[in-house]
């Protein structure tokens, strides 16, 4: 006789089925689009930093040396006289240090040049009086990050400028992600840097190692002055990521309806779909992003799409908590009682298994069937008991669910408390049990 699964070996498929539809499904983790800071790799002396910038690798940060930084005196390990000069602003003192031999392109232990530090620091005096004695315009970190990428970082338009005009590579590319001036100018929102960029030669249809070229990283960062001057000057914008994002899905997703709204009035398509059938509207519902959502329900996105693993835009609004999302898309027609083809789950029952409080509620205020059982006649307060979340077992018990049902193994949502040792649940079903 065949073995019957688990309660517990079931909500642990649930889990692993919600975890690839937000990592590889919905391509939602690092490694797509993670901002500066949220995942840093600190370099050897932890002066500078590796940022995590678009599709996931390189963007590199330099903080601020300026003289009213205590930095400015007291410099990281491997920095010498003259990189301090450079960033205090001290042209003298460049001038001795210089004239007592010192390389004027030597490299502390993280690559960064006397030249590279004044441009982070926004030091144009310091920048011009080093190239005006023989800096190398183009001296990349450990990282590939050139002075040019430095100034751009720091949102210094007349030092970016000052370096171009001395020859530096306008395509310079970071040795990890390919990230090049433009991308990186794109990425921190600096319209004028790339005005600049363009007007010198910058690649606009360049990609990186994650395959974002500067609009869609515009559009990720929600820099819509940046992103109307590219789409402007011709910028390729049918495009899709490594990870299979479209710039219709990064639109919708960052709730950028505007930037939505345009992208479907030049052609974008409104139910494209990755190789994992994963549509914008999918991508936006996750997000509880209402406005980008908005745009592509008005523009006829199928609010009842599945992916190809069977998962509706619903059941993944309701696993991300997106409740907005989820009166929006029932508004329009989402059906609140389909099921999963596999597990035969309910958005309801995503919810639950997600820990989704919110999502919980509006799909109850929504009329969602409290006592709908999945293929295993497991029912969303059977889960709630088993994870231990008194708050939705009191919900779902307000919305009539029954505690006295039993799945296929003759287990009721008490049965499921008792064996986690889920006491504050216990407490409630016995409490529901004796009418008090």
């Amino acid at each position: 006789m065949e073995k019957k699964p688990s309660l517990t070996s079931v909500i642990a498929r649930t889990s692993l089925l919600a975890a690839t539809l937000l990592s590889s499904q919905l391509c939602l983790a690092a490694g797509d689009a993670v901002e500066p800071g949220a995942a840093e790799q600190t370099d050897i002396q932890g002066k500078a930093s590796f940022a995590l910038g678009p599709d996931g690798k390189g963007v590199v940060r330099l903080p601020s040396l300026s003289n009213k930084s205590p930095r400015a005196v007291n410099m990281p390990p491997g920095t010498n006289a003259l990189m301090r000069a450079a960033v205090q602003g001290d042209l003298a003192r460049i001038d001795e240090e210089l004239d007592a031999g010192v390389d004027i392109n030597e490299q502390d232990p993280n690559g960064y040049t006397a030249l590279a530090h004044a441009a982070g620091d926004k030091k144009l005096e310091s920048m011009r009086h080093l190239l005006d004695r023989g800096a190398r315009v183009d001296l990349a970190e450990n990282f590939g990050a050139t002075p040019l990428m430095q100034s751009i970082t720091a949102g210094h338009y007349e030092g970016a400028a000052l370096l171009l005009e001395r020859g530096a590579k306008v395509n310079a590319r970071l040795k990890r992600s390919r990230t090049t001036p433009l991308i990186l100018a794109a990425w921190h929102g600096h319209p004028r840097i790339v005005e600049l960029l363009l007007a010198k030669g910058a690649d606009i249809a360049h990609r990186n190692q994650g395959g974002s070229n500067a609009l869609m990283t515009a559009i990720q960062r929600r820099h819509a002055s940046v992103a109307d001057l590219l789409l402007k000057r011709g910028s390729p914008f049918d495009l899709r990521t490594v990870t299979g994002r479209s710039t219709l899905e990064i639109a919708a997703a960052v709730n950028d309806g505007a930037m939505t709204a345009r992208l479907l009035k030049l052609g974008m398509a409104v139910d494209a779909r990755n190789k994992l059938g994963v549509t914008a509207a999918m991508r936006a519902a996750s997000e509880n992003a209402t406005d980008g959502l908005g745009v592509l329900v008005a523009a006829g996105a199928d609010v009842n799409a599945r992916s190809k693993n069977g998962t509706s835009v619903l059941m993944m609004a309701a696993s991300n908590g997106a409740d907005k999302a989820i009166h929006l898309l029932v508004k329009h027609g989402a059906e609140v009682e389909a099921r999963h083809p596999e597990l035969g789950a309910t958005a309801l029952m995503w919810a639950v298994g997600g820990k989704q409080m919110r999502a919980v509620k509006a799909l109850l205020e929504l009329g969602a069937d409290a006592n709908a059982q999945d293929e295993l006649g497991r029912a969303p307060l059977m889960v709630a008991a088993n994870l231990g979340r008194a708050d939705i077992v009191k919900a779902l018990l307000n919305a009539k669910a029954n505690p006295a049902l039993q799945d296929r193994q003759g287990k009721t949502a008490l049965d499921w408390a008792r064996e986690k040792n889920r006491k504050n649940v216990i407490a409630i079903l016995q409490a529901q049990a004796s009418g008090s």
